[in-house]
């Protein structure tokens, strides 16, 4: 084989891998509300919603946003967000002490 012919194997090669990566994708985060991702634990999706109370430390901030529906929000770092600030959460449910929080994994302002 020579390289003209290694270099069109190695290009089909690519076109099948990424054609088969589009069809099997599927996304993590599907669109929800709050109490759908409170009613199943362990659950991912992304809300979008409205902060009321908001618990800066160190390094998170802790805040309640709601969207017709409250829900306590975990984020590990700290952010700049303000009470009234629309945020659209990419978030995972989680139990802590007997409550459901969600746990933000991306925070976007609206």
């Amino acid at each position: 084989m020579n390289e003209k012919q290694m270099s069109q194997i190695c290009l089909i090669i690519i076109i099948i891998g990424i054609v088969l990566f589009i069809i099997s994708y599927e996304n993590e985060f599907q669109e929800k509300n709050i109490s759908e991702l409170i009613e199943n634990e362990g659950s991912k999706g992304v809300v979008f919603g409205r902060v009321q109370h908001i618990i800066k430390n160190d390094s998170v901030t802790l805040f309640i946003l709601t969207d017709g529906n409250e829900a306590t929000v975990y984020h590990p770092k700290q952010i700049e967000i303000a009470i009234n600030d629309f945020l659209i959460v990419h978030c995972e449910s989680q139990s802590y002490n007997g409550k459901i929080e969600l746990i933000a994994h991306r925070i976007e302002k609206a």
